[in-house]
């Protein structure tokens, strides 16, 4: 053992981490041990990532080739499976929840999903940059990417689909990225900045910032990222030294307001790895001195330290306390029994499966149904309006939350003119709904596309709602871009806002899946031809991001150049007929007598689509946005 030199940390800098240290009291006289366990050999390069699974009873490791490997540590580490990753130089490593899942990301400019079962790679979720940091959500659903050249990304994990891209989240690159609640995380960068940041919105809640200069090696922080640790090379000019010192430090620091809090000091030469101890009590370092020192946090002293034949490359401890795995530059990884270390907390189930908010202010709703027009070239439909009525009758009842029918503005045919649409959009419902009230709009009825003559949009086609009195020799001017839901989104202060899109922008063709004219809910105007016109999904997601697309959600009844369809033998478009079907409690996957929207958007995604198919056509349900916590759509009531 020897002892560390720490910076004299002042009552209010303890103060400031106190939260996180004094949960879980240490008996500074036992101390901790640590006994070398078994080196485990199969790698062909440096070991550049590391990670135990939840439970502790696997760890994986990457080395510089891509190689990854998965031990049973049941069996005293025994090699079960050897996957090629994408990890490179600087891969990242994490386990699913349930454990039947490794998730890896590095130089390929991707995160994988490997089934560890059968060693297969189930899924990829791309990215601009290689990827430094990943995270998973507590219910396992979003995966957080942190990329090398400061983005980060947030994608489905169960379908793969892109959630956000921000692509200067920091200056530099992304070390650490971590869930903080079930719709909150933070981040850690290079440039010495932590940011905190709601899934669902594009800027950051809050920003520290450390003014003091160093450079950047490595960084970590305790399970709930409340205290972090910076591993910092700092270069100054020494009195009665040639040249300039390098001093390695680890900067200890409050996960909250970034205020730093104390100064380990122990390393001499390049720190490249930490690690956390499960309750945060504990932090492991090494690096280039061949050295892994471990610090108890409340006294800043070392309590142990491990000399290596090689220089640190990875550290980690097992999330029950017991295990340390270090990589190091000799291409192996060492194994360490630790003892008086505390295991993690375990996390309880109303975390990992938040019950849907039941209390959702009071509500406002913008319904608009169309199915004749006053120009007489665009084609009639024949059930938008049944759609409507169906769907304002469903929100003012019981089960669907007893809208107020005076807060609820319904426009059928000719009342839904391009005045009274914007209307209800842009003054109704932001002067009435608050920043706790929940907001619904729903329109069915044609949608089309024009030339956009802004070159905003990334396919050169801006998409237009059309309203009793367009003109589709006018369109820019007498229909309603879609593009303006950005600011209609951005307008209205609820942190729950829903839009139903039961329409489409394809002009009347899909492909090689049509289906008549007549049961398509787009139109062509008769001067111009709008077939075969690709629209991207990109710009549907546009819509929601951005500072106003916080909380904001928006569910279209078909994907990019597909149709919207209405068939008579249902009654309803195929949307609105499923939508209606799961709201009334077919959707109620898991039985609790709720359905919330992720399980209405499940139930419309799979039914919207197989039954497109057995009619001949090709439609699936989309949806953009983030969903902050679970937003009650419908409660069921069943017989006694």
């Amino acid at each position: 053992m020897r002892s560390g030199e720490m910076r004299r940390w002042t009552r209010d800098h303890w103060a400031l981490v106190a939260f996180a240290l004094t949960a879980w009291p240490l008996d500074a006289a036992a101390g901790i041990s640590c006994r070398f366990f078994n080196e485990l050999k199969g790698h062909e390069d440096r070991v550049v990532a590391l990670a135990f699974s939840p439970q502790g009873s696997h760890l994986a490791s990457a080395d510089g080739k891509g190689n990854v490997a998965v031990w049973d540590l049941s069996k005293e580490g025994k090699l079960i499976q050897k996957l090629k990753g994408n990890t490179g130089d600087q891969g990242v490593l994490a386990f699913s929840a349930d454990e039947k899942y490794l998730f890896c990301g590095g130089d390929g400019k991707a995160a994988q999903m490997w089934s560890l079962a059968v060693g297969t790679k189930v899924r990829e979720f791309s990215s601009d940059q290689p990827v430094r940091s990943l995270a998973l959500s507590r219910d396992g659903r979003t995966l957080l990417a942190g990329g090398t050249k400061g983005g980060i990304a947030a994608w489905d994990v169960n379908t793969g689909r892109s959630i956000k891209t921000l692509k200067e989240a920091h200056d530099k690159a992304v070390l650490v990225i971590g869930f903080t609640g079930d719709e909150t995380f933070r981040s850690i960068g290079e440039d010495r900045k932590l940011k905190s940041w709601e899934i669902s919105r594009s800027s950051p809640i809050a920003t520290g910032i450390d003014d003091m200069s160093y450079e950047v090696m490595t960084s970590s922080c305790n399970p709930s990222m409340d205290v972090c640790a910076v591993g910092a090379v700092v270069v100054r000019a020494k009195k009665g030294y040639q040249g300039i010192k390098e001093y390695h430090n680890i900067y200890v620091k409050d996960g909250i307001s970034w205020a730093q809090v104390g100064t380990l000091k122990g390393h001499d030469l390049r720190i490249r790895a930490l690690s956390f101890a499960p309750q945060g009590d504990y932090l492991a370092s090494g690096g280039d001195g061949k050295t892994v020192n471990l610090w108890n946090l409340n006294s800043g002293q070392i309590e142990a330290d491990i000399r290596s034949d090689a220089e640190v490359s990875a550290l980690s401890i097992s999330p029950d306390g017991r295990w340390l795995a270090t990589g190091n530059d000799s291409a192996s990884v060492s194994l360490y029994e630790l003892k008086g270390v505390p295991a993690a907390k375990e996390v309880p189930d109303t975390v990992m499966a938040a019950e849907p908010d039941l209390t959702p202010g009071q509500k406002y709703a913008v319904v608009v149904g169309l199915s004749r027009f006053r120009a007489p070239d665009i084609a009639p439909l024949q059930l938008t309006v049944a759609d409507a009525k169906a769907f304002y009758e469903f929100l003012t009842s019981p089960q669907g939350g007893g809208f107020p029918k005076d807060n609820v503005r319904l426009l059928l045919d000719a009342e839904a003119t391009r005045v009274n649409i914007e209307d209800a959009f842009k003054n109704f419902l932001p002067r009435n709904a608050g920043r706790d009230d929940t907001v619904v709009m729903f329109f069915a009825g044609h949608g089309t596309p024009d030339t956009d003559l802004t070159g905003r949009a990334d396919d050169g086609m801006e998409k237009y709602l059309v309203p009793y009195d367009a003109d589709l020799e006018k369109i820019a001017a007498t229909c309603i871009p879609m593009s303006n839901f950005t600011e209609i989104f951005g307008s209205i202060r609820s942190r729950r806002v829903i839009l139903f899109l039961d329409s489409c922008f394809s002009g009347g063709g899909a492909g090689k899946h049509e289906v008549p004219d007549a049961l398509a809910r787009t139109c062509s105007g008769p001067s111009k031809s709008l077939r075969g016109i690709t629209v991207t999904s990109h710009f549907i997601n546009q819509l929601t991001e951005g500072p106003s697309g916080y909380g904001k959600v928006l569910i279209t009844a078909s994907q990019a150049n597909e149709q919207a369809l209405e068939l008579p033998e249902l009654g309803h478009g195929l949307f609105t007929y499923y939508l209606l079907e799961g709201l009334s409690g077919k959707a109620d996957k898991n039985g609790d007598g709720y359905v919330v929207l992720n399980e209405a958007y499940d139930y419309l995604e799979e039914r919207v689509a197989a039954h497109s198919r057995r009619a001949g056509g090709k439609q699936t349900p989309m949806m953009a946005g983030a969903i902050t916590g679970k937003i009650l759509l419908a409660t069921i009531t069943r017989p006694e």
